[in-house]
């Protein structure tokens, strides 16, 4: 979770202070990030 979290702030040029795992599938997640202005991040692993 630090990396997803460090990559974002890298991409996004902002301090990302909280991700939430929403929804966990086999092959995908769905995260959250209530501090930033995007409502849903989809990660495929």
């Amino acid at each position: 979770m630090e990396q997803l979290r460090s990559e974002l702030e890298l991409v996004l040029g902002e301090t990302v202070s909280l991700v939430e795992c929403i929804s966990q599938q086999l092959y995908a997640s769905l995260y959250n990030t209530p501090s930033m202005m995007t409502a849903a991040i989809h990660c495929r692993w």
